[in-house]
């Protein structure tokens, strides 16, 4: 099993890097892909902003058994103004952005994007919404919710994670 890490644009080596050694704890080789540039056609002017759907669409292109994009341009999807990432759900693309997850706080600002990252991975492993507050499967509609859950699945999400993709507790 394998979880492909594939940064779009300009994300600097140490984040991809950093995450990816966030993400050792799925029992899954981790691997860092070959830099792309960012989908031309994702770009919405009038927003200034990038379409998640068209990373989705790019990542479920790669190899890997899970293929995460990392960027850092800022990503919406319909019907929100914003979006930290998105996944398909029981599928294998997932991307997050880092674009209003930065912090002077280095560690903070890791935190948050192993947080957001372990996120959509849940998504891909067909989980939703978690009601937990503290558990990664949580919304985040801001910041502050990124901040006060924990990078970990509850007791309850984790279950439900098939048995050979359930991370290892830290």
């Amino acid at each position: 099993m394998r979880i492909a890490v594939q940064p779009f644009g300009q994300v600097p080596q140490t984040v991809i890097e950093e995450l990816t050694d966030d993400l050792r704890g799925f029992p899954a080789e981790t691997s860092i892909e070959v830099l792309l540039s960012l989908p031309e056609n994702a770009y919405e002017p009038g927003r200034g902003q990038y379409r998640a759907d068209a990373f989705l669409e790019i990542c479920d292109r790669q190899s890997g058994d899970r293929v995460l994009g990392v960027t850092s341009v800022d990503l919406y999807a319909e019907p929100l103004n914003f979006v930290f990432g998105q996944a398909e759900v029981a599928g294998r693309a997932a991307v997050i952005s880092i674009a209003r997850l930065a912090h002077a706080d280095r560690t903070l600002f890791r935190d948050r994007t192993a947080k957001e990252a372990v996120h959509e991975l849940g998504h891909s492993f067909g989980l939703t919404h978690c009601s937990d507050d503290i558990c990664v499967m949580h919304f985040s509609n801001s910041l502050a919710d990124t901040d006060l859950k924990s990078k970990e699945f509850c007791r309850s999400c984790a279950s439900a994670i098939p048995r050979d993709w359930r991370p290892r507790r830290r």
